[in-house]
C-alpha cells in the first residue's frame, strides 16, 4: 500500500512539471514505476497462492499462453492446457494442463489437472494441482501437490507445502 502511494504522489508531482520535455520524461518514469508496482504486486499474489514443488513454479491468473523472457525463463498461465519448454531448458506446464513435461535438460513441470507427481531423470520433482500427497524423490527433492494440505521436510531439509496448507 505505501508503494502505490508513493507510485501516486510521484505520479501527481511529476506530472506538473513545467517543460513539454520534462513532463514527458516524468511520466515515462512513473508509467514505468506503476507498472513495477503491479508487476511486484502480482509476484506477491503467486508467491502466496502455493507450491508445486520446492522451486514453485507460478502461473499467470486468468492467462491462456505462456511467457518466455530473454534468459529463457518461461511462465504459463492458469488457463493454458499445455506445456512450453524454452530453448535454454526450462519449462512450465499450464494449469489447465493434464499431464507433465520433463525438459531436455531435465527440469520437470506438473499441470495444474495431473494427478500425480513425476520424478525426473536428474532427481528434480513436481507435483501436479490435483495431486493430495506429497513425494520425495532419490536426491531430497520435495514436491507437494495442489490439493495436499500440509507440508513436507525432506531429509536433506527442504520443504514442501500444499496447495491447501493454512499454517
Amino acid at each position: 500500500m505505501i508503494g502505490l502511494a508513493f507510485a501516486l504522489y510521484l505520479v501527481r508531482t511529476l506530472s506538473g512539471a513545467r517543460k513539454v520535455v520534462n513532463m514527458q520524461l516524468h511520466r515515462k518514469i512513473a508509467s514505468t514505476l506503476l507498472v513495477s508496482i503491479a508487476l511486484f504486486a502480482s509476484c506477491c499474489f503467486l508467491a502466496l497462492s502455493g507450491a508445486a514443488y520446492a522451486d514453485t513454479e507460478w502461473r499467470i491468473p486468468g492467462n491462456s499462453s505462456y511467457v518466455e523472457f530473454d534468459n529463457g525463463t518461461v511462465v504459463c498461465g492458469e488457463e493454458y492446457d499445455s506445456y512450453h519448454e524454452s530453448r535454454t531448458g526450462e519449462v512450465c506446464a499450464g494449469g489447465r494442463y493434464d499431464s507433465y513435461h520433463e525438459s531436455r535438460t531435465g527440469q520437470v513441470a506438473c499441470g495444474g489437472r495431473y494427478d500425480s507427481y513425476h520424478e525426473g531423470r536428474t532427481g528434480q520433482v513436481c507435483a501436479g494441482g490435483q495431486y493430495d500427497s506429497y513425494h520425495e524423490g532419490r536426491t531430497g527433492e520435495v514436491a507437494c501437490g495442489g490439493q495436499y494440505d500440509s507440508y513436507h521436510e525432506g531429509r536433506t531439509g527442504k520443504v514442501c507445502f500444499g496447495g491447501l496448507y493454512r499454517p
